[in-house]
C-alpha cells in the first residue's frame, strides 16, 4: 500500500554504514525523528564493508558506487576533507565520485518519485542536486550547510560554485548561526537556523558521576585537525593536572591518531592518556557517564574548518557531564560561559588549563553548570529539531507550489 506520508530524499555523505557503527549519526538521527510525517529515503556514498542497498533501524538507505568495492573511502571511516589531506591517493576518486553520484541520483530521481529532497552540505551533494537539474526534474529541495562546506574550498572557482548551488535549492538552513553569517553573502535572506539534536533518553539515562578516585577528562571525536586534540594534550602536561593524578581518555579514530600518540610521548604523560579507540553511540553515553568532565578543545583548522553545532557537546550536555570547550562555530550556542560550561578562546592552552584546573577543582560549580546545560539540551531533543526541519521542508515544497502531503 501507497504511504500517505511524502516521499523524502535525504541526501548525505556521513551516515553509519551498519547498526552499532562508530560513524556519525545525526543525519540519520534526524531522518529517523522526521519519519512520523514523511518516508524518509537516504542516499549516500558506499563504504567498505556495507551494503549497497538495504533497511537500518526502519530507515531505507540507498548507496552509490564510485570506486572498486576495497577503494571506497572517501566517505568513510571518517569524513572527506581529513581523508583527502590524510590520504592524497584519494583525490584521485573525486571525478568518479561526483559523476558517480549525480549518474545514480538521477537514475534514482528517474524511477522513484519524491515529495522534497533533503540535502545535507553544499560540496558534494548540493553541487549533485543542481546539476541534475539539468537531466531531471528535482523536488522542492532544502540545503542544510554543516559548517565546512561554508569555510573550506573559498578559493579558485569555489565561491562561484557555491552561490550557482545556493541559486538552485528552494530553501537553506545553517546548524550554527556563524555558518549563516558566512553563506549570507550568496543568499537573497538569511538562512534559516536550524542545529542538529540530540537524543536525550540514550545520553540522559546514565547520569550517575563519578565521586572518588582520579579525574576523567573525556574526549570525543574524529582525531582530525579541527577538534584541537593537541592543545588538549599539552594542557594533561601542566602540573595542577599531574598532581591531582588527572587521567585523559580519547574515544575516536582518525587520521592524526599516530601523530597524537607520538606528541603525548614527547610530553611523558603517556601513562595518564588512554587512546581507546572508537565507540558506538551507546557505549558512549555511558563514558560520559563514568567522566569527570568533557573537553572539546575545537580550534579553526589551516583550511578554515571549524565545527558547526557540534553534536557531541549536547551529548554531553544531555549526560550531566560538566563542559570545557572553545569559542568556535556554535559552540557558544549550546555553552553560555560561567553559566552552563567554561568556553574559551580557541587556541588558548594556557585559559584551557586554567579552566580544566578550575572544573575539577569546584565540582559543586561544575553540577550546577552541568545542570544549566542539561537544560539547554532539552531544546535540542530531536523532537524538537525535526519538528523545525519538518516545517522547513513543508515550506519549499509550498514555496514551490507542490501538495504537503
Amino acid at each position: 500500500m501507497k504511504s500517505a506520508k511524502p516521499k523524502l530524499l535525504i541526501l548525505t555523505s556521513t551516515l553509519p554504514r551498519w547498526e552499532g557503527d562508530t560513524e556519525p549519526r545525526f543525519v540519520f538521527d534526524l531522518a529517523k525523528a522526521l519519519s512520523d510525517r514523511f518516508e524518509p529515503v537516504i542516499f549516500a556514498p558506499m563504504a567498505a564493508g556495507c551494503r549497497r542497498s538495504g533497511v537500518l533501524e526502519g530507515v531505507r538507505v540507498e548507496r552509490f558506487r564510485y570506486a572498486p568495492h576495497s577503494w571506497q573511502r572517501m566517505a568513510a571511516p571518517g569524513a572527506i576533507m581529513p581523508n583527502l589531506r590524510a590520504n592524497p591517493w584519494l583525490f584521485a576518486l573525486i571525478p568518479a565520485f561526483l559523476f558517480a553520484q549525480i549518474l545514480a541520483l538521477v537514475s534514482l530521481l528517474r524511477r522513484e518519485r519524491f515529495d522534497a529532497v533533503h540535502c545535507h552540505w553544499l560540496v558534494p551533494q548540493g553541487l549533485a542536486v543542481a546539476v541534475a537539474r539539468f537531466f531531471v526534474p528535482v523536488p522542492p529541495t532544502l540545503l542544510t550547510c554543516h559548517g565546512a562546506d561554508a569555510f573550506t574550498l573559498n578559493s579558485g572557482p569555489m565561491p562561484a560554485i557555491k552561490r550557482w548551488i545556493l541559486d538552485r535549492v528552494d530553501g537553506v538552513t545553517v546548524v550554527s548561526r556563524e555558518i549563516g553569517k558566512q553563506i549570507h553573502r550568496g543568499l537573497a535572506s538569511e538562512p534559516d537556523h536550524i542545529p542538529m539534536g540530540v537524543d536525550l533518553k540514550r545520553f540522559g539515562k546514565n547520569s550517575a558521576r563519578r565521586t572518588s578516585g582520579a579525574p576523567t577528562i573525556l574526549f570525543a571525536g574524529r582525531l582530525a585537525e579541527k577538534k584541537g586534540l593537541d592543545r588538549l594534550l599539552r594542557c594533561m602536561a601542566d602540573p595542577r593536572l599531574k598532581s591531582r593524578g588527572a587521567r585523559l581518555r580519547i574515544i575516536g579514530e582518525g587520521p592524526l591518531r599516530s601523530r597524537l600518540e607520538e606528541l603525548a610521548g614527547r610530553l611523558d604523560i603517556r601513562d595518564s592518556v588512554e587512546f581507546a579507540g572508537a565507540r558506538p553511540h551507546d557505549q558512549l553515553a555511558r563514558e560520559m557517564a563514568r567522566a569527570s568532565l568533557f573537553c572539546a578543545p575545537f580550534i579553526v583548522g589551516r583550511d578554515g574548518d571549524r565545527e558547526g553545532t557540534p553534536t557531541v557537546l549536547l551529548e554531553a550536555a544531555s549526560a550531566g557531564i560538566p563542559i570545557v570547550t572553545t569559542d568556535v562555530g556554535g559552540c557558544a550556542d549550546i555553552v553560555s560561559d560561567g553559566l552552563s560550561g567554561w568556553l574559551v578562546a580557541p587556541g588558548d592552552e594556557a585559559a584551557l588549563a586554567n579552566a580544566i584546573v578550575e572544573a575539577l577543582g569546584d565540582p559543586v560549580r561544575a553540577k550546577t553548570m552541568a545542570a544549566n546545560a542539561r537544560r539547554r539540551a532539552e531544546d535540542h531533543s530531536w523532537a524538537r529539531i525535526s519538528d523545525r526541519y519538518a516545517e522547513a521542508l513543508f515550506k519549499v515544497q509550498a514555496s514551490a507550489g507542490v501538495a504537503c502531503g
